[in-house]
């Protein structure tokens, strides 16, 4: 192992790391025991791997083992599954065969079922469905129409439906050419069922139900035979008219509407020419258009002194869960003369019949209109937000309300209790969905701000999207997608653009227009997307950037430090850079553009070593340069070579010395030039 300056002569070394062997300790053992240590070290390593790759093969092959076991004894349980036995002869079913009664079968062969006992072939292949047994009734499927056979194989309803969906004791759930009905078990139609356009859901978690009719009366029905396995029909049929507003369920008959329970208990009598259930304990019934408000025992409050009671207050404006809240609360919306007010259970007033609009919006407030301009009020009729807006835009998130408010062409928020909260400076607020991060804009710049007002990112972005979750590194991050000049970034919630490298606080991006230019951490362009590449130098300096084919330098405001007049240039490496003019003359020049020296070479190569450069001279041979153009290996070599970094210096493999150009050596640099 020869360690060459540049005259090729060999030298010990002055520095030894600590557990690396000298030279003098290398050199006094003979080739012999070199060989020796070599062929043993060998034989070491070669055991260490048979007995590695032994273990490795042997736990595959005993998973392997385990795996064959496992995978053939699920073939002989599906084997066993599908084989039956017919007149003493074994046969294997295309699907596991189940049982029909105590001595028959279900099999499948060629895509179809049949029936077989120990004996026999019943019923052989005839059917695409066969279920099980119910209430002594099979429902089968012949040629795409639903019909039912008995224990004895003998057909009961015939093959004319589309489906048959439930079977009990008495009754059948049948599809009809698109039409569901009730049938007994002779065929005969019991009942038909009509849902159109009406509610079926009785409350969260409860079976639903049908609508039931005989061609002229209606009723509700469960919507499956019950546990006794007859129809379950909960209201009979024997009303006009019929409406589920669960729990309650409205009914006419003879001309008036009354209330009846899903257990056909009477709640109201009939003596209306409408009702409807208004929430909680109330109803709203009318009589030659007069609304009147009912509570559960029958007290009529409110009579006859409204022409509207909550029922005229649009639908699209509300969800149904902040007017029953106001119920709740005992007071109710009203309208008298086309002005909406609100009132209590006694007729007080709360709030004056003054208002254009009025509507619920949660947590006991409300929001109300008068004259354009807008403002809220709690059940009580407390002000909590002035009427003097010109637009106020509701928005929840996880249990808070606030308030997107519009005055004089200026947006704010204002939370549940009227605090401004965000002040009125910008154009816009953008939707809520995270109450840390709220999107606003102002001239016509988007940016982030907290619940508070505070800043997180400044409005300079042409879009900015809702902050999504995704997972970054294992952990959650909280992300957006801005737009600025053009350009599409991912950003943090502080702010950060994420999907860019940074170095010093600024990054390199390209545009749409495959133009380069530089940012800043919030996207700001510092450097004009004007040129074709841009290249970071290596120790500070400044930025190296080529423009129609020419390079040249500036610094990271986008200002020219030196001219792009070169064909070649490397980025600057403490203070100075290579450079090749368009006369093909490599010089060395410093951070003005000053040219330091020049330099009689072909072509220039990096290495590894940031202060060692290869060269190619004029002559054809090559050498090495130091990072401020000293030359430390002259140019007589054929092929030089990065082979490695010691703590001495870099290390280069050599070619071209005379009479061995085929050899190498190895030659190590000194650093620190």
């Amino acid at each position: 192992m020869l360690f060459l300056c540049e005259q090729g002569k060999t030298q010990s070394k002055t520095y030894t790391p600590s557990g690396i062997e000298t030279y003098d300790s290398y050199r006094n053992r003979t080739g012999a025991q070199r060989k020796y240590e070599r062929e043993e070290l060998n034989e070491k390593y070669k055991r260490e791997n048979e007995d590695r790759i032994r273990k490795e093969k042997e736990e595959r092959t005993w998973e392997e083992r385990k795996k064959e076991a496992e995978k053939e004894k699920k073939i002989e349980r599906e084997r066993k599954s599908k084989t039956f036995v017919v007149a003493g002869e074994s046969y294997l079913s295309e699907a596991p065969v189940w049982p029909f009664t105590n001595k028959i079968i279900i099999y499948k062969y060629n895509g179809k079922y049949g029936l077989a006992d120990e004996k026999q072939f019943l019923l052989n292949q005839l059917y695409e469905e066969i279920r099980p047994l119910k209430y002594e009734m099979a429902v089968v499927v012949r040629n795409g129409k639903y019909g039912a056979i008995n224990k004895d194989l003998q057909e009961v309803i015939p093959f004319r439906y589309d489906d048959i969906q439930s079977v009990g004791k008495e009754c059948l759930k049948v599809k009809l050419n698109g039409q569901y009905l009730w049938i007994d078990r002779d065929g005969q139609i019991k009942c038909r069922i009509d849902n159109h356009g009406k509610n079926t859901e009785v409350s969260e978690g409860e079976v639903k139900i049908d609508y039931v009719t005989d061609g002229k009366n209606w009723g509700i029905a469960k919507k499956y035979v019950g546990d006794n396995g007859s129809l379950d029909i909960v209201i009979p049929i024997e009303y006009d008219e019929i409406a589920l507003e669960a729990p309650y369920v409205m009914v006419k008959k003879k001309g008036l509407y009354g209330v009846k329970n899903l257990k056909h208990e009477n709640i109201l009598p009939f003596k209306y020419e409408m009702i409807h259930y208004y929430g909680g304990n109330f109803f709203i019934a009318y009589n030659q258009r007069v609304p009147v408000l009912i509570d559960l025992e029958g007290n009529e409050i409110l009579k006859d002194r409204y022409t509207n009671i909550g029922s005229g207050i649009p639908s699209e404006m509300y969800k149904d869960k902040n007017l029953n809240n106001l119920t709740k609360k005992g007071v109710f919306p009203v309208e008298c003369e086309n002005k909406w007010g609100m009132v209590d259970l006694a007729g007080k007033e709360v709030l004056p019949a003054i208002y254009n609009k009025l509507y619920p919006v949660g947590n006991g407030l409300l929001k109300v209109q008068l004259l354009g301009k807008t403002g809220v009020f709690d059940y009580k009729g407390k002000q909590i937000i002035p009427v003097e807006y010109d637009g106020l835009k509701v928005s929840e998130l996880s249990g808070l309300l606030c308030f997107i408010a519009n005055k004089d062409n200026k947006c704010g928020l204002i939370d549940g209790f009227g605090k401004e909260t965000i002040p009125f400076k910008y154009q816009e607020i953008g939707e809520i969905t995270d109450i840390d991060r709220i999107r606003v804009r102002m001239d016509n710049k988007w940016g982030v701000v907290d619940y508070g007002g505070k800043e997180i990112i400044p409005t300079i972005y042409d879009s900015v999207s809702d902050f999504r979750v995704e997972r970054q590194n294992g952990y959650d991050r909280k992300i957006a997608t801005v737009a600025i000049e053009g350009r599409k970034h991912t950003i943090n919630d502080r702010g950060i653009i994420q999907d860019v490298l940074y170095k010093d606080g600024v990054a390199i991006v390209r545009d749409q227009n495959r133009k380069k230019g530089v940012i800043d951490e919030r996207g700001k362009t510092l450097v004009p997307f004007v040129y074709e590449d841009i290249s970071f130098s290596k120790i500070g300096g400044p930025l190296l950037v080529q423009r129609e084919n020419l390079w040249g330098y500036i610094n990271k405001n986008g200002a020219e430090v030196i001219p792009t007049i070169y064909k070649i240039a490397k980025p600057f490496f403490k203070e100075i850079a290579y450079v090749q003019t368009t006369m093909r003359e490599w010089l060395v020049i410093d951070k003005t553009g000053k040219v330091k020296a020049t330099i009689p070479a072909k072509q220039l190569t990096e290495t590894m070593y940031d202060e060692v450069l290869l060269f190619q001279h004029v002559n054809g041979k090559w050498g090495v340069l130091s990072w401020n153009g000293t030359v430390l290996l002259k140019p007589k070599y054929s092929k030089i070579l990065w082979y490695s970094g010691y703590v001495s210096g870099p290390r280069l493999k050599v070619w071209g010395f005379p009479y061995k150009e085929h050899k190498f050596k190895f030659v190590t640099l000194k650093t620190g030039f």
